[in-house]
């Protein structure tokens, strides 16, 4: 019942399956697969790598009291697609929207990195250090 926090490669590890090399098992604790990033017909690089505006789901508990345009530091090329929508609670468009944060009870997640991403990131830390 603690609250638990998974930073990047964190948060993947929450879901029931990644995908990177070939299919291995998850904590299974957010249902859902870890896949990559699709790049369609699109020249976007991967691994990600930089600043992406958060678009925030209202009522986020990592995001109380952030402006909903914030910015987050990324490097990443695969996302958790969870099962349930609701479990998402931050996007970012890369291409199409990628999971960004989620929140499942007292689990979290965040695919951005909280320590580089400035006043957004540490506001993010606070706010789950208050949970």
């Amino acid at each position: 019942g603690k609250p638990v926090l998974g930073i990047c490669l964190g948060m993947q590890l929450l879901g029931e399956i990644g995908t990177e090399f070939g299919d291995c098992a998850g904590l299974g604790w957010i249902p859902g697969r870890v896949e990559i990033i699709p790049r369609g017909e699109s020249n976007l690089r991967l691994p990600q790598i930089g600043w992406n505006e958060l678009e925030v789901r209202e009522g986020a508990q990592l995001f109380t009291n952030i402006e909903g345009d914030s910015s987050c530091y990324f490097v990443h090329s695969y996302q958790l697609l969870t099962t349930d929508p609701s479990d998402v609670v931050a996007t970012v468009d890369y291409g199409g929207p990628v999971t960004a944060a989620v929140e499942r009870d007292n689990i979290f997640g965040a695919q951005f990195h909280p320590e580089k991403s400035a006043r957004v990131g540490l506001a993010v830390l606070d706010n789950f250090a208050n949970i």
